[in-house]
């Protein structure tokens, strides 16, 4: 291969990479952590963090889901369905993997 055609071709898979073509694969948390699609249904989590770029993490703090609040999880398999402050909404499964959890209790 041309030296310039494999630098590009090394760039467009650095790039493919940033920008969340390999975003579906699981992060390593701390010990007692979870993502939201790992919380089972019909139980109740806080959100510890949200991981992802700038866009994700503003669109989901202008839906409510702010490190601190509580959830509680009707659904979490596929596209899970949360209840944040009175207000159910759908979060899609690569946005629920990207928000870190943990047991709230009771």
């Amino acid at each position: 291969m041309h030296p310039r055609r494999e630098h590009r071709h090394r760039e467009r898979l650095r790039g493919a990479r940033r920008h969340g073509f390999a975003r579906h694969e699981r992060r390593r948390l701390r010990e007692g952590m979870l993502t939201l699609d790992m919380v089972p249904s019909g139980r109740r989590a806080r959100v510890v963090r949200v991981h992802g770029g700038r866009r994700l993490v503003h669109r989901l703090a202008t839906l409510g889901l702010v490190p601190g609040s509580v959830v509680t999880v009707t659904r979490s398999r596929g596209p899970a369905i949360v209840l944040v402050r009175g207000t159910r909404m759908v979060v899609g499964r690569g946005a629920a993997m990207a928000i870190e959890m943990e047991e709230a209790d009771e």
